[in-house]
C-alpha cells in the first residue's frame, strides 16, 4: 500500500484544484457510522491503514484496551 500527499503553497481546497475529477466525496449518515466502522474493520481497514503515523498506532492501542 502506498501513501501520497499533495503539497502546494496556495490555500485552495483539493476539490478546487484542476477539474475536480480526481476527488470523490462520500457523505456517511451519522446513524450508519458505527455499522460501517465495524464492516471496515472486518475487511482489515483500520485508522493505521489509512493514516500510517504514530498517532494512529496510539489510537488503535487505546481502542484495543477498552
Amino acid at each position: 500500500m502506498g501513501t501520497f500527499t499533495i503539497h502546494h503553497n496556495k490555500r485552495v481546497a483539493i476539490e478546487d484544484v484542476g477539474d475536480g475529477a480526481h476527488v470523490a466525496k462520500y457523505t456517511i449518515p451519522h446513524d450508519a457510522r458505527e455499522q460501517l466502522s465495524r464492516e471496515l474493520k472486518l475487511l482489515g481497514m483500520t485508522r493505521f491503514s489509512l493514516f500510517p503515523e504514530l498517532a494512529s498506532v496510539g489510537s488503535i492501542l487505546k481502542e484495543m484496551m477498552q
